[in-house]
């Protein structure tokens, strides 16, 4: 599971050094980035899945489930699920709270402590 603190502080961190909507595009990238072979963040994927978009779907199952040892997604296609959830919360403070069940203020307060 991860961390609300984590989460808070790479939208504060990124929303600190960025515009606002590449700042928003680049948190929601790092937490549907693999380390280890499992995305930063899970939670995005679940969450992602729900939206109830066919092709999104279908991305997210890979990402999860891939058919081979060799199969990957591409980026347009992690690209896709990033937009996907951005047009649907709007931002990435709202994309993660949404993910990890708390509110935004919580994630934002969890950043700064952290």
């Amino acid at each position: 599971m991860t961390h609300p603190e984590w989460a808070g502080e790479l939208v504060l961190d990124a929303e600190g050094r960025m515009e606002p909507g590449k700042a928003d595009r680049y948190a929601v990238e790092t937490g549907l980035t693999e380390v280890g072979g499992s995305p930063n963040c899970p939670e995005l994927l679940t969450l992602a899945e729900s939206l109830g978009n066919a092709k999104i779907s279908d991305i997210v199952q890979t990402m999860c489930h891939p058919r081979s040892r060799f199969s990957r997604t591409t980026w347009k296609q992690q690209r896709a699920v990033v937009d996907a959830l951005l047009a649907r919360f709007g931002t990435a403070r709202a994309v993660y709270a949404a993910a990890l069940g708390i509110s935004v203020e919580a994630l934002i307060e969890a950043g700064k402590a952290a």
